[in-house]
């Protein structure tokens, strides 16, 4: 008698485990990590992870490369200039940006990583770049770039995030 006993309770703690490591729900993740994160697909590269105002504006915004998506892995992927710069003028169009500031291109040396700022009157564009990879030389760059284009930048190009943030936007979770 003790032998099934001890049978079956060895069942019933093995069915227990089991369906405690295969049987999470979407609510029981929730509860454990939060929310998802919505993220949008910008651009074939490029995903985004936005914020926004109560009436619906976005008022903040982080770029950074895709690494994977629903059927593809893209490790190694980095933000190309040419679709980063196409996706910031989509988000926010040069004409809506504001004058340039004063301080307009600043960067800041934090060990291996570059933080370089522009600020408009109306937006600000954050780009976070790694110092321990190669960057493009100028020279590759020159076909694309103009004397006072912010990818004119030394610390633009090899960019890992890029955050956009509206000055004129007050975010509900900020």
């Amino acid at each position: 008698m003790r032998n099934k006993l001890v049978f079956v309770v060895a069942i019933l703690m093995n069915c227990f485990l089991i369906s405690t490591a295969f049987g999470q729900t979407a609510s029981e993740l929730e509860g454990k990590y939060g929310k998802p994160i919505m993220a949008y697909p910008v651009s074939e590269n490029i995903w985004m992870t936005p914020e926004f105002t109560e009436d619906g504006q976005i008022c903040y915004a982080r770029l950074y490369p895709k690494r994977i998506s629903f059927d593809t892995n893209y490790l190694g992927n980095e933000m190309q200039l040419w679709e980063l710069k196409d996706v910031l003028d989509q988000l926010a169009p040069p004409p809506t940006r504001g004058k340039k500031t004063n301080f307009f291109g600043g960067s800041f040396l934090l060990g291996q990583l570059a933080e370089t700022r522009f600020w408009y009157d109306k937006v600000t564009f954050t780009f976070l770049s790694s110092l321990k990879k190669a960057s493009p030389t100028k020279k590759e760059l020159e076909p694309t770039l103009k004397a006072d284009d912010i990818f004119s930048d030394p610390f633009v190009p090899g960019t890992d995030i890029v955050i956009v943030s509206w000055r004129d936007r007050k975010c509900v979770n900020r």
